[in-house]
Formats: C-alpha cells, sequence, structure tokens
C-alpha cells in the first residue's frame, strides 16, 4: 500500500477512506461507494405474508432478521442475547430469524441458555434472501468491523430499519439514526434498542421509510460510475 505501489486508494465508504489516510497519508483517496439493487430489494407485502406464513411466524410478531455467515464477527450471540434482554421490557412477541451458515449447534446451545431457544429460527443459507428482508420487521447486525455492509444496505432498501453500532457505511446509511438506531455493541444496548421499536410501530415505520429513501442514494451505478 506503500506510494510507490499505490497510485490512489478507492475504499467503499468514508469510514475506510479515514482509516487509509491516516495509514497511509502520501497516498491519495477517492471514495467509490457500495450500492444495492433496489429493483430485487424492495418492500413486498406479498412475499410478507408467504414468507412469515411458511415459517410459522404471526402478523403481530415482532421478527428480527440477522443475514450473513462468520457469526462470531458478526455477532450472533449479541444478537441471541439481544433477544432474551428485549423479552423482559416488552409483552410483544419476539423473534429472530438467523439467515446464513455457521455453527448450528454452538449457537442452539447459546440460544437455549439464554432462554430463547423456540424463539431463534435458523433458516440456513437462502438465495431469495430479499424474501426474507420483505418478512421481517428489524434488522440487526452486531458486526465487529465492516467496510460498507452489503446487508445493511439491502436491509435499508427492504425499508428495514436497522439496528447496528457505528462500523464503516452505517453512519452513510442511517444518518443521526434516521434510517434505524445506532447503539453500542453489547446486548444490553441492542435488546433495549428491540423492544423500543417492538413498543413503537410508529417509530419502525417512520425508520423503515427514512432506510427505503436513504438506500436511493447508494446504487451500483453511481458506484460503478465513481470507479
Amino acid at each position: 500500500y506503500r506510494a510507490r505501489r499505490a497510485a490512489v486508494f478507492s475504499p467503499v465508504s468514508d469510514g475506510v477512506a479515514r482509516e487509509l489516510a491516516h495509514h497511509y497519508p502520501e497516498v491519495p483517496v477517492a471514495v467509490a461507494r457500495n450500492g444495492v439493487d433496489r429493483r430485487r430489494f424492495r418492500p413486498s407485502s406479498l412475499a410478507r405474508k408467504e414468507v412469515r406464513r411458511s415459517v410459522g411466524a404471526d402478523e403481530d410478531e415482532l421478527v428480527a432478521l440477522f443475514v450473513g455467515g462468520d457469526w462470531d464477527r458478526k455477532g450472533l450471540a449479541i444478537a441471541i442475547e439481544a433477544l432474551a434482554h428485549a423479552r423482559l421490557s416488552t409483552d410483544r412477541p419476539l423473534t429472530l430469524w438467523v439467515v446464513g451458515d455457521g455453527d448450528r449447534s454452538r449457537f442452539d446451545g447459546l440460544a437455549r441458555a439464554s432462554g430463547v431457544e423456540d424463539r431463534v429460527r435458523f433458516l440456513g443459507r437462502r438465495r431469495d434472501t430479499e424474501r426474507f428482508y420483505c418478512a421481517a420487521d428489524v434488522f440487526v447486525f452486531p458486526t465487529f468491523y465492516e467496510a460498507f455492509p452489503l446487508v445493511a444496505l439491502e436491509a435499508a432498501a427492504s425499508a428495514l430499519p436497522i439496528v447496528s453500532p457505528l462500523v464503516n457505511g452505517i453512519e452513510e446509511l442511517v444518518g443521526q439514526d434516521e434510517g434505524g438506531i445506532t447503539v453500542e455493541r453489547t446486548s444490553e444496548a441492542f435488546g433495549a434498542a428491540l423492544a423500543r421499536l417492538a413498543e413503537s410501530p410508529h417509530l419502525r415505520r417512520k425508520l423503515a421509510a427514512s432506510a427505503r429513501t436513504r438506500s436511493a442514494a447508494f446504487t451500483w451505478e453511481r458506484s460503478a460510475a465513481a470507479v
């Protein structure tokens, strides 16, 4: 990455741009942000009904969605424990859907130890993830580090409020808690956010609409043009 080997850096977020500028101040930086296909990832009431029926989720149930592999780095343990914390603060039924591959037996054990084994559904790797975004109510993303996460862009385009720490890309996507709620990377903080969203349909609708609107700034056409 030294100046004699790199003419310019093209990171996918402002956060990574700041990191590069700090460590390699002599190399120019030009951001080319990640994008999302808003035609594929968009709200669909039909998909919502079909998927919730197939998984067995009632309409009054708040479904939090986790999408991804590398479950330790992405923070699935925090999401599971957050569900247990949230259930202490709201009477509304809460469920966590996990889409992606990982150590199922270990995280099944964590759900059991946390007392939420009946509220966590492991759905495996899916080719139709857009349908699960449509069917959920909240996107939970307790990740440790990102450049600009595609799953967060997909969730926003699908009109899901995002609950996440301020990793790279999230600040640009969510704004000042406009398209979601930014929290510390702890199960208590995530649980409090989930309970708050469960208790306030108005807040969920407001954040969902803003998330969808804000996702329009991130297209693959703009990304390609920047490159």
